[in-house]
């Protein structure tokens, strides 16, 4: 898109682009961004007795308004440097800790009053159980997560809350799933030791959970060059395709030789 409305500035993309409302979302963009999820979190049907589209609508203008704020005495003003000169340093450190307690407090206290988006509050029937239940024609699904933190969020929230399906996994924080170390801006990064003793782990854990099935969630940490040996393979090519489903060939041949009879 960039390179076509540069080629091409008089093209009806780069004349939509250039429009002024346009623009101006550009400019506090980072500030929509950044101020979404709290006015999300805070602004709720329970407490505007709003919903659907008139509940969005106020949510943007809210946003938006926050955001335009946020630009122009808060962003600007660093970027000035007029903001700085304001304070000493001492007293930046008191205002940055107070503010941050601030913010971080009360969108925490909204997070615990609000329900989830897109998802029914718990119930006695829907919340995450102790053990598993067995769907109506009685059976369970025993399922193994292995990933990163997302496997993670998946198996804390949904764990044993649907009827015939049992959860469980294993991920290790700041660990991604394929192990060659990456590189990054050009350097190598080097694997760390507790991700490197992280599959030997999740073999046995595979071994002794039994599940009937495992399934192998691939994240953020796939998208980079690898270093394979002994050199680079770049992300997008045929060979990094070709070492990513061996990579991934090899995890499969690991977990049935932990399991007999695994899918």
């Amino acid at each position: 898109m960039i390179a076509a409305v540069t080629r091409a500035p008089e093209s009806s993309l780069a004349r939509l682009l250039s429009w002024r409302p346009v623009v101006a979302v550009g400019v506090v963009f980072y500030g929509l961004y950044l101020w979404h999820w709290p006015v999300h979190v805070v602004v709720t049907e329970e407490r505007t007795g709003l919903e659907g589209v008139a509940l969005l609508a106020v949510r943007v203008v809210v946003t938006g308004a926050v955001a335009a704020a946020s630009f122009r005495w808060v962003e600007e003003p660093i970027r000035a440097r007029h903001l700085q000169r304001r304070f000493t340093v001492s007293q930046w450190r008191r205002a940055v800790a107070v503010a941050t307690a601030t913010v971080v407090a009360a969108t925490l206290g909204a997070t615990a009053s609000a329900s989830s988006p897109g998802l029914a509050p718990p119930t006695a029937e829907s919340a995450v159980r102790a053990e598993p239940a067995q769907d109506a024609e009685g059976r369970i699904v025993e399922a193994f997560l292995l990933g990163d933190s997302q496997s993670y969020g998946l198996r804390q929230y949904y764990g044993n809350r649907i009827d015939g399906l049992a959860v469980t996994g294993s991920t290790e924080l700041g660990c991604h799933t394929l192990l060659p170390e990456r590189y990054v801006d050009g350097q190598i990064r080097p694997k760390d030791p507790s991700c490197v003793a992280w599959e030997g782990r999740w073999t046995q854990e595979v071994a002794a959970t039994q599940p009937d099935l495992v399934v192998l969630m691939l994240g953020l940490g796939e998208l980079y060059d690898r270093r394979v040996a002994g050199g680079p393979v770049p992300f997008g090519t045929p060979e990094y395709r070709d070492w990513l489903y061996d990579e991934i060939d090899r995890r499969r041949d690991l977990v049935r030789a932990h399991s007999a009879g695994l899918h």
